[in-house]
């Protein structure tokens, strides 16, 4: 997923999505910090979510490295996982974000993927607002189906109040500020992030912190950046194909070092 900003984030253009979602992303953007959606009052047996969780874990991993195989298997557990659990507002975060995994890497047709994210999503958050698993994947869901980053902005602040330190929820922040040209603040929120994270998710942070630089248009730290982070983990899984991006002073393009070009999707996910 990447957040959409004219033009401060033209790098990553988003296929527009059905406006069926939009009067719903709304209302609960008008709802955050507010009011709290009527919870279930049912609890499922202790048995029943353990396993749920189990199969919430399971599915974590094979996110960790997403393909074609991994994706459409995940998704089948966290399937899995909601069925027996209907309570488990994590399990349909996580659902909700292998769907907008779907179109990328399974093929699955934009339409359907965003439908299926937003109807997770929402579910997820009717269960328990106060999970701040579930508002960072929301705030995804709201950028994509409502392009409310103002919106996105509020449920991640709620986010934080939550869990102040949490890396993922000062990432999406410094994202979306980013997008809507704060950068000061930006870099703040995303030096939270990567101060806060232990050292193998501090490593996706750095690997997906250029994305911020380079919509404040710092090509040359960008680049020395990578260069200089790919050098120190040559055997890095997370290697991309790399970003092309001006020259600082010459018109033209560079390509970036392998590594350089991963976006901060998976870096953020719930």
């Amino acid at each position: 997923m990447a957040w959409l900003s004219r033009p401060a984030f033209a790098c990553c253009a988003v296929t527009a999505q059905p406006r069926d979602q939009v009067p719903e992303a709304r209302t609960i953007c008008a709802a955050i910090g507010t009011t709290a959606p009527a919870r279930p009052a049912a609890i499922a047996p202790k048995k029943a979510r353990a396993e749920s969780d189990r199969l919430v874990a399971e599915a974590a991993a094979l996110m960790a490295q997403p393909s074609r195989q991994t994706v459409s298997a995940a998704i089948g557990l966290l399937e899995q996982a909601t069925t027996n659990d209907l309570g488990n507002a994590v399990a349909f975060a996580r659902l909700s974000a292998a769907h907008a995994d779907s179109r990328r890497y399974a093929d699955v047709p934009a339409p359907a993927a965003a439908a299926r994210r937003w109807s997770a999503a929402t579910r997820a958050y009717a269960l328990d607002s106060d999970n701040v698993i579930v508002l960072n994947n929301l705030a995804h869901s709201v950028v994509v189906e409502a392009r409310d980053l103002d919106c996105a902005e509020r449920i991640l602040l709620r986010a934080r109040r939550i869990a102040p330190r949490d890396p993922d929820v000062n990432f999406s922040l410094s994202n979306v500020r980013g997008s809507k040209g704060d950068f000061k603040t930006a870099f703040v929120d995303l030096e939270m992030a990567v101060a806060n994270a232990d050292p193998i998710k501090r490593l996706v942070l750095l690997y997906n912190s250029g994305r911020l630089h380079l919509m404040a248009r710092e090509n040359r730290w960008v680049i020395d950046h990578y260069a200089a982070l790919i050098k120190a983990n040559p055997d890095n899984p997370r290697k991309q194909p790399g970003l092309f991006l001006p020259r600082p002073g010459v018109r033209g393009r560079r390509r970036l070092p392998a590594g350089a070009g991963r976006s901060h999707e998976n870096a953020a996910r719930p």
